[in-house]
Parts: C-alpha cells; structure tokens; sequence
C-alpha cells in the first residue's frame, strides 16, 4: 500500500540537510554477517539530525487516520534513514520477524515500510517479491515483513529515504486483514447513513470489538 504522507517542500528539506551530514554509518552494521555481504548503503541514526528527521515523519503517520486503520498500528518498532549511492543496492533478504522496541521490549515487524525523500535517481527499485516500487517524493510504501525483497543499485544519482517496521495490534494476520475489511465496510456504511446503521453493521461492529480484544 501506498500513500502521500511528507509534502515535497518537507523532503526537499531534508534531502539539503542529509546532503550535507558527515554522521553517515556503513550500512553493514545494522545487519547480521551473511546479509552484510549483500548490503552496500549508508545509513543515519541516533543523531540529531535524524532524530528531528523521522520523528517528524513518525507524526506524519501516527496522525494519519487512515493509513494507521489499515494496518492497525499499535506502535512503530524502530525507524533509521539510508542513502543508496550509485552502484549501491540491498541483495535479497528477509527482515527479521522481532527487533527491539525504544522501551526495550521484543516487538513484532508485522510490515516493513520506506518513505522516498526523492525520486530524482535512476535505478534503485525497491522489489518485493515480484512487485517492483520507486515510489514519487514523499510516498510512504507499507508491505508485509515476512516477504522477500530487495533494493536494486542505483545507476544514477542518490537515493534517500526513511525506512522502518510497524507492529500491528493484531498478531494473527488472518485476524488482522478480516478486522481491517470490516471496519472499511462499517467506515463505508457509516458514510452513507451515520444515523441509520442497519442491526447487520451493528452486529459486524459488536463482531469486530469482540475479535479486536480476543486477539490483541
């Protein structure tokens, strides 16, 4: 899933800023031994900079209604920034199903996510599975944690985005995308007559509180 989250103005902010940082990591780091080898990029966190950075676009989404009901956040596991610089890429790998949350806590990665701060490069797809996605500035694209995927080199120019891992409230994805239907469907019916739900919504919302606390 895609969506607008960080206007271009903002990102054009950021990429000046991030053009001119000298805290830059090698991307390595963050990563186990065997997919290192597959990993050549940059990466910014822990600083200033990136602290003021993500946390402004963290805002963007836990503010957004919309995009939050989608996946059911329940908290945002851990966020940094990359750079990809020509002839750069990310070799196919799975990200890991537990990270450490900011309070210490083991948490899900139920979706992965990266939020593009520029579109002016050539090459550097991000590829999952057999979906291939660049997407425009300021596009946040959400996608499932357990599939494989890949960033493709970069042939031309500097790639820049903010990237991280969500937790849903659900843990039991089947669970989680019937709850998700339903309140698009009880979102939809509301729409058309706020005041006039029919007894079948009423009981689908009833079912939907009832699985949303079985299933926390």
């Amino acid at each position: 899933m895609i969506h607008n989250l960080v206007t271009q103005e903002k990102c054009k902010e950021f990429v000046s800023r991030l053009q001119t940082n000298d805290q830059w990591l090698d991307g390595k780091l963050t990563t186990g031994k065997l997919i290192a080898e597959v990993k050549t990029n940059s990466e910014l966190y822990g600083n200033e900079t990136a602290d003021e950075i993500y946390g402004y676009c963290m805002e963007k989404l836990l503010n957004n209604r919309e995009l939050s009901q989608s996946i059911l956040l329940k908290r945002i596991v851990s966020v940094m920034i990359n750079r990809y610089e020509v002839g750069e890429g990310y070799g196919w790998h799975f990200d890991t199903p537990l990270m450490p949350a900011p309070n210490g806590d083991l948490a899900r990665t139920d979706y992965s996510f990266t939020l593009f701060f520029n579109d002016d490069y050539e090459g550097g797809e991000l590829q999952i599975e057999d979906k291939f996605v660049k997407g425009k500035t300021g596009e946040i694209y959400i996608y499932d944690s357990n599939l494989r995927h890949c960033v493709h080199p970069v042939t031309k120019g500097t790639r820049y985005a903010c990237f991280g891992w969500l937790e849903s409230a659900i843990s039991d994805k089947q669970v989680r995308e019937q709850v998700i239907a339903n309140i698009r469907a009880l979102d939809s019916a509301k729409a058309k007559s706020p005041n006039d739900l029919s007894e079948a919504h009423v009981a689908l919302e009833k079912s939907n509180q009832l699985l949303t606390r079985k299933f926390y």
